[in-house]
């Protein structure tokens, strides 16, 4: 599956609410180094990066 896919079911299961899902992707992030999640998705590199980010928020819990 691509990056850009597991991230899109991610959000969806951890928030569950389209508005909290658009609320998360155009928030500027400190986890994401105040970038939103929505810029960095722009790049491969990015994705990995809220992969990662949104992994902590399964291990510890929603943000």
């Amino acid at each position: 599956m691509a990056p850009e896919n597991d991230v899109a079911l991610i959000i969806s299961g951890l928030f569950g609410d389209p508005d909290l899902e658009r609320a998360y992707l155009t928030t500027p992030n400190f986890a994401l180094g105040g970038r939103t999640p929505a810029e960095l998705l722009q790049t491969e590199a990015g994705q990995q990066q809220v992969l990662s980010e949104l992994q902590a928020h399964l291990d510890c819990g929603p943000p």
